[in-house]
C-alpha cells in the first residue's frame, strides 16, 4: 500500500432560508440562533497499489505514480506492472422536505481502477464502482492499450448502463502530429 488519503469537504450556509426553500437576507443565527446552515459533506478515503519492476528492473518510487496518475489524463505508463486504487465516497446533503424543514440524504460509493501490463507493450485498464443507494454498478469502463513504437493503439469500451459505447483508436505519438490517426467508435446515441 502506498498511502491512504482522507479528505473532508463540508458546504454551510450563514444566511437563512424560507419554507419554500429561497434563500433570505437574514443571517441564520438572527432566525434560528445557529452560526450556519449545514448544507453538504462529503467523505473520501482511497487507497493506491502498485507492484513489479520498472523497465529497468527497480522498484518505481511511489510518488511517480501519484504523479502520473493524478496529473497526467490519458498518460499510459507502460513501465508499471500494476496498479489498483479503491475509493470510499460518503455524501450527505441537506434538501428542503415538504414540510419546510430540512432532512438529510445520503449517497454512498465504492469506486475501484487498475491497470495490468500484460507485456512491456500491452496495457488493460479499468474503472467501476458500486452505488449501495441505486444497489447498481456505476459507470464502467475497460481499456486495452498497446505501445506501437512510434504509434499507439486504444480500445475504450463501456460494456453496460445507459452510456455503452466504445473506442478503437491508432494515432501518432508525436504532439505535432496528433491529428493523425484512425478512430472507429459507436457512441451510447447510436444504436448498439
Amino acid at each position: 500500500m502506498d498511502r491512504i488519503d482522507i479528505r473532508f469537504s463540508g458546504t454551510f450556509d450563514p444566511y437563512s432560508q424560507n419554507a419554500e426553500g429561497v434563500r433570505q437576507q437574514e443571517s441564520e443565527w438572527k432566525a434560528n440562533k445557529r452560526l450556519v446552515r449545514f448544507r453538504q459533506g462529503t467523505l473520501n478515503i482511497g487507497t493506491r497499489y502498485s507492484g513489479g519492476k520498472t523497465a529497468t528492473g527497480k522498484d518505481r518510487p511511489a510518488w511517480l505514480d501519484w504523479a502520473v496518475w493524478d496529473n497526467s489524463p490519458g498518460y499510459i505508463d507502460f513501465n508499471v506492472p500494476w496498479s489498483a486504487a479503491v475509493n470510499y465516497n460518503l455524501t450527505v446533503a441537506a434538501n428542503l422536505g415538504v414540510d419546510g424543514r430540512d432532512s438529510l440524504t445520503t449517497t454512498q460509493t465504492l469506486t475501484f481502477s487498475g491497470d495490468l501490463s500484460l507485456t512491456p507493450k500491452w496495457k488493460i485498464n479499468w474503472q467501476s464502482g458500486y452505488d449501495f443507494q441505486r444497489s447498481e454498478f456505476t459507470y464502467t469502463t475497460i481499456g486495452i492499450n498497446r505501445d506501437l513504437h512510434c504509434w499507439q493503439m486504444a480500445f475504450n469500451w463501456v460494456p453496460f448502463g445507459t452510456r455503452r459505447s466504445y473506442n478503437f483508436t491508432i494515432n501518432v505519438k508525436s504532439a505535432i502530429l496528433q491529428q493523425l490517426r484512425i478512430n472507429r467508435r459507436q457512441d451510447w446515441v447510436d444504436d448498439f
